[in-house]
């Protein structure tokens, strides 16, 4: 890597790479991604580092508004899982009526946490 560049995020799914790079080609910075063990570094200018840290900052922060993400982590990585409807019938045809919480549950897949929507 020349010295006038540096590397502003790493990246171990390449598709998460080429977002990144498209986001910030669309603010008019140019990257580039470099090939390390594993996974792709995002290089820009030094002088536009700032800038681009800055812009990847903002695009997470909107997409962390439109995802659901984990309590605890704040992983988008996690499972859905809907209530059996059969624990639901016979708690009604026991009980007379619905007991528990319904809807679904959830559990990450990074910290392993389980809550609820």
């Amino acid at each position: 890597m020349p010295e006038n560049h540096v590397t502003i995020a790493t990246y171990d799914e390449v598709e998460h790479a080429n977002i990144a790079k498209a986001r910030l080609a669309s603010a008019g910075i140019d990257a580039v991604l470099v090939a390390v063990d594993g996974g792709k570094e995002l290089v820009v200018a030094n002088e536009d580092a700032v800038a681009a840290r800055g812009s990847l900052a903002d695009a997470r922060e909107a997409v962390a508004e439109d995802l659901d993400t984990c309590p605890a982590c704040g992983s988008v990585r996690f499972a859905e899982r809907r209530g059996g409807v059969l624990a639901a019938v016979l708690t009604i045809v026991l009980v007379g009526f619905p007991v528990g919480r319904s809807g679904p549950r959830r559990k990450c897949d990074d910290c392993g946490h389980a809550w609820r929507r």
